[in-house]
């Protein structure tokens, strides 16, 4: 039984992942960087350098949650209007 080669075959795969975040990057507000984790913990001088490189993503997150204000009004409404159906049926007892 001979052993398989397969070493090129992972130098391509990593090359290919390299290349997907690359492309994930240029089509999204990340960084490459910052933004898919694939920055060092040495490679910034400093806090605010990794703050000036976290900044797209801050940004996407904020919107993010900006998208999703109105439906946790929408459930605010529904919790408030079934308690004050369980306070109705409670008292016509």
């Amino acid at each position: 039984m001979d052993a398989l080669d397969i070493s090129d075959q992972l130098a391509e795969l990593r090359a290919r992942v390299d290349h997907l975040l690359d492309r994930i990057a240029a089509n999204s507000r990340l960084t490459a960087a910052a933004g898919l984790g694939t920055l060092g913990p040495t490679a910034l001088p400093s806090g605010s350098a990794l703050q000036l490189a976290l900044g797209p993503m801050d940004l996407l997150v904020a919107t993010m949650r900006l998208a999703r204000t109105h439906k946790y009004a929408a459930v605010l409404r529904m919790v408030q209007r079934r308690a004050d159906l369980r306070r109705r049926a409670y008292t016509r007892r």
